[in-house]
């Protein structure tokens, strides 16, 4: 469980460097898909995942209380986007991208941080 840890880790780090470098596309893709049932049950559906795998790899790692923690989070997340509701998932993400080009390279900062602490966690 913790090398899917880690192949997550390497995935958000990498999603997060390209935010950082470059946030243009990634927004671009967001807004091309936000008004989609793809965007918003894969936005659901990476949040539940990614909860229940920090979930089942706490026993292994260096961190347990950190990984139930983030776990849980990530679970109540894809819980609430999906409460929310796909047209209100939509109109967030319209919010989102009228975000100022510094904020959405804070995020890209924070999933640096998530991939790298899942990385270091994991090993």
């Amino acid at each position: 469980m913790s090398t899917l840890v880690i192949i997550l880790g390497v995935i958000i780090l990498l999603l997060g460097i390209a935010l950082l470098i470059k946030p243009g596309p990634t927004f671009a893709f967001i807004d091309e898909y936000s008004d989609t049932a793809a965007l918003f049950y894969a936005a659901v559906g990476s949040r539940v995942f990614l909860g229940l795998v920090l979930l089942l790899a706490a026993s292994e790692s260096r961190i347990p209380g950190l990984f139930q923690l983030l776990g849980v989070l990530a679970i109540v997340a894809g819980t609430g986007v999906a409460l929310m509701g796909q047209e209100r998932f939509a109109r967030l993400m319209d919010q989102v991208l009228g975000w100022p080009l510094l904020a959405k390279k804070a995020i890209g900062v924070l999933w640096i941080v998530l991939g790298a602490l899942l990385i270091y966690v994991g090993l």
